[in-house]
């Protein structure tokens, strides 16, 4: 049995959701164009088709699949060369993450092919981790940006290298060892570290300000939902040994379920932010330093003119409206 759900909200939603925020920040990051016009067209057309071909079931999964890597590569190919051409090695880590989310999608590949559930599975659970850990390292770059620029006010937050090492090598841990060791002491261990490390870096990312834009208190609550989920993670052992039902205990279902829909929120949420990058003037932001979140130009108010329903993200940001201070 394919896992459809699971690979399309990884490989079909999340995939394009990374793959359009990080060919507009590539292209602000090297200051060299990323594709667009017929090549842009044609990583479209292979994402759709991925997407039809699913549709249909089994007989058009290969076609799907393949597709899908097709999308990926090309998606790779075209930020790894403006990276590697401007000599911008710091992004290396996004680059390996983008090229491992491609060797699960390849993996994927084999597994239809040879009729192996558990290495689909794994690939599947893999490629998750890897959208949490990307949603880790962008959040360190995207959210304190958008906070010191958008609350209104002088603001610098504090960072800490130490931190950010913990954050991303404590989730790497966490995440192979429940894919490979399932030892659940071990990954709760591991998890609760993440959390703490995360739990103390949002907290000196917090400045009251935030809570008068709807976009910046809306992303700083979704990283705290990824809170929610180490810690049920880092509890996992204690909650299984309380729990009346019996639950696999390689596989903690209740924090394996919220740290997904902290990636849907957070993904929802991108293409808001995406669109307030657009409409900074590069120039006018260095000298200024500001950003504007509260007045939105033409790109932004166009799309906050679609119904509800074809934005995930809509719902919290029209609460916010109504509920924010003034």
């Amino acid at each position: 049995v394919f896992q459809w759900h699971a690979h399309e909200m990884i490989f079909g939603f999340a995939t394009a959701v990374i793959a359009g925020f990080l060919l507009t920040s590539v292209r602000n990051w090297t200051g060299q164009q990323t594709p667009i016009g017929n090549l842009l067209g044609l990583m479209v057309a292979f994402w759709l088709v991925a997407r039809c071909a699913f549709a249909f079931g089994d007989r058009a999964l290969l076609i799907g699949v393949l597709c899908n890597l097709a999308f990926l590569l090309g998606f790779l190919w075209s930020i790894a060369s403006r990276i590697v051409r401007a000599k911008q090695w710091q992004h290396s880590g996004i680059l390996a993450v983008i090229a491992l989310l491609t060797l699960a999608e390849t993996a994927i590949l084999v597994g239809l092919v040879e009729r192996d559930q558990r290495l689909i599975s794994t690939a599947i659970y893999g490629a998750f981790y890897l959208v949490v850990m990307l949603i880790l390292v962008m959040g360190r770059r995207v959210v304190p940006f958008f906070i010191e620029r958008g609350v209104g006010y002088p603001c610098s937050l504090k960072q800490s290298k130490v931190l950010d090492v913990i954050v991303i090598l404590g989730f790497a841990g966490y995440a192979l060892t429940t894919l490979l060791l399932r030892q659940l002491e071990v990954t709760a261990a591991l998890a609760g570290i993440t959390c703490a490390a995360q739990g103390i870096r949002l907290c000196r990312w917090h400045t009251p300000g935030i809570w008068r834009k709807p976009l910046l208190w809306s992303l700083y609550l979704a990283l705290w939902w990824i809170e929610l989920g180490l810690l049920l993670a880092a509890l996992a052992s204690w909650l299984l040994s309380c729990s009346p039902i019996s639950l696999p205990a390689r596989r903690p279902s209740v924090a394996i379920h919220v740290l997904p829909s902290t990636a849907t929120l957070v993904q929802g949420l991108l293409p808001s932010v995406q669109l307030a990058v657009l409409d900074i003037d590069s120039n006018w932001a260095k000298r200024t330093k500001t950003v504007s979140i509260r007045t939105p130009r033409q790109a932004t108010a166009m799309m906050h003119r679609l119904p509800p329903s074809c934005d995930p993200a809509r719902w919290l940001q029209d609460c916010a409206r109504k509920y924010s201070l003034q």
